[in-house]
């Protein structure tokens, strides 16, 4: 059990600083993005909710004209 407990602090004392580090940079990168605004997140919004309906439909129908033929030859074949 000392050896976990060794093991582990030796852990954190060699990645603390790397750890710092990266939350540094994280914070740099993220001062540098470019956040939108309310009007381009409502249109993004909008438009990949009425993909994803249009896509949606599209599947469905796909799928109900693949079940309706595998149907269609399986009782065929009997």
């Amino acid at each position: 059990m000392q050896e976990l407990i060794e093991r582990i602090g030796s852990f954190f004392r060699k990645n603390y600083v790397a750890f710092l580090k990266y939350l540094k940079s994280v914070r740099s990168e993220m001062k540098r993005v470019t956040w939108p605004t309310k009007k381009e997140l409502y249109t993004s919004t909008l438009m990949v909710t009425a993909v994803l309906f249009v896509v949606s439909i599209f599947v469905y129908f796909v799928d109900n004209i693949f079940t309706f033929l595998f149907l269609h030859v399986l009782y065929k074949m009997h």
